[in-house]
């Protein structure tokens, strides 16, 4: 393959594997036909230092590998527990660091892995749209949890034995009980915090937007 250089300790291969290992560079650089000739015709030392550069800007990662972290992602943010790739698929990395690196590979990998971020088989706009709006809703939660709790410690002190001791009391528990379950979702499912995650998204969507 093209990403396993390092295995060749950096020496030219035979002229067959060189051929091989260009075309198969070249094809990945999204160029018109008469540049493509231009660099057919170059000598093997020189394709060989154009696969060499190219490998070191290789995808870190394929489209996959993104799609299939935001989908957990939105799966664990809906508490959907019954989804049994959920289990299987923890993921390791913080939201946030996810969708940066993504932005990064969606603005500097070449037009082939953008293409198959967004083909029919992976829906990538469409994951990444359903994880912008799950963080959306997600901060709103945010909100209105951090909402309940200033309401709770303000009135938290006062003791009526009237009907507004029974809705401060209803305010206070449901207070502190969402922001337990907000607090345990967002740890158990490594989500960041989500007006960093609105922005990336925005930033993913202007590279695409770009490479378009």
């Amino acid at each position: 393959s093209i990403g396993s250089l390092d295995k060749m300790n950096q020496l030219r291969p035979d002229d067959r594997t060189l051929e091989d290992l260009f075309q198969k560079t070249i094809a990945t650089m999204d160029l018109p036909p008469d540049k493509m000739k231009m660099l057919r015709e170059f000598p093997a030392e020189k394709k060989w230092d154009i696969i060499r550069d190219r490998d070191q800007v290789i995808a870190k990662h394929p489209p996959e590998y993104y799609i299939d972290g935001l989908q957990t992602y939105i799966r664990g943010a809906n508490l959907v527990e019954k989804a049994a790739t959920l289990k299987k698929k923890q993921p390791i990395e913080l939201s946030t660091q996810l969708l940066s690196s993504l932005e990064i590979s969606l603005r500097t990998n070449n037009i082939g892995w953008v293409h198959d971020f967004l083909n029919q088989s992976n829906k990538g706009l469409d994951v990444l749209l359903d994880y912008l709006k799950t963080s959306l809703e997600l901060m709103r939660e945010v909100e209105t949890s951090n909402e309940l709790n200033i309401s709770s410690t303000i009135n938290g002190n006062n003791h009526y034995t009237d009907e507004n001791s029974i809705t401060t009391f209803k305010r206070t528990t449901l207070g502190r009980s969402e922001a337990k379950r907000l607090h345990r979702k967002i740890k158990k499912y490594q989500i960041g915090e989500a007006t960093d995650d609105v922005r990336l998204c925005i930033m993913c969507l202007r590279a695409i937007m770009n490479n378009q």
